[in-house]
């Protein structure tokens, strides 16, 4: 079985890293937490695991519990 038949890997770069913008003003735990959203809103997920890591550890966790059902 493989593992892309039945399932979709959605990634992307915190703000001020990677390719994204990295001329940002705000780079808050809550702004992190709005690209998170837009990511999701963009790609249409219903249900999804999130997979952090480092700091993107904390805001998995942040995300996940306000948003449980997803």
């Amino acid at each position: 079985m493989q593992i892309a038949k039945h399932h979709r890997l959605v990634r992307f770069d915190q703000r001020g890293n990677g390719l994204s913008d990295w001329d940002v003003i705000d780079i808050s735990e809550d702004a992190m937490i709005g690209d998170m959203e837009a990511v999701v809103a963009a790609a249409k997920l219903e249900r999804f695991s999130l997979f952090g890591i480092s700091q993107g550890c904390a805001f998995s966790i942040r995300y996940a519990a306000q948003n449980p059902r997803r």
